[in-house]
């Protein structure tokens, strides 16, 4: 289940509003799949290489689909990894999402990094059966006066 579903349906409902999740929809099909990106806490059992001076962060996804929340910490300045991945149920023989939603977290996160280290989350991510729309709230503001896919999301069609 996702972390915050009221956040998500605060941003969906603003999507709807606009048209750009109705945009979505018609050029690659229904939503398969909803994940959230939060920050949220290292588990006891995983070790952090830890760095002196270098801060990580702890980031989570959960999923619409599945009661499972998968995390790893991040060293952001580098982009690079400062735990294993983790996977932490949300209720009592939850299971882990298929490795191609551990691949989809791992590159949004990435993607949500910039190149000075900074970054902003929540991420919010719709994916269909053909593409996926991934709304980086930084970029929003950013890209306030940018075309509407820009503004929305990204498509991996068009790397």
């Amino acid at each position: 289940m996702l972390i915050d579903k009221e956040q998500f349906e605060t941003i969906e409902q603003e999507l709807i509003a606009n048209g750009k999740l109705a945009d979505f929809v018609a050029n690659s099909g229904e939503i398969k799949g909803r994940m959230m990106i939060t920050l949220g806490e290292v588990p006891d059992n995983i070790e952090v290489r830890a760095e002196e001076g270098r801060p990580h962060y702890a980031f989570e996804a959960s999923f619409d689909w599945c009661d499972a929340v998968i995390g790893i910490a991040m060293f952001p300045d580098t982009v690079e990894p400062a735990s294993d991945m983790w996977l932490t149920p949300q209720k009592a023989g939850a299971g882990a999402p298929p490795q191609e939603w551990i691949e989809f977290f791992v590159e949004q996160l990435f993607e949500g990094f910039k190149e000075d280290g900074s970054f902003a989350v929540p991420i919010y991510s719709f994916v269909s059966e053909t593409s996926e729309m991934t709304i980086y709230p930084d970029r929003l503001l950013e890209e306030e006066g940018a075309d509407e896919e820009g503004a929305a999301g990204s498509d991996p069609a068009e790397g």
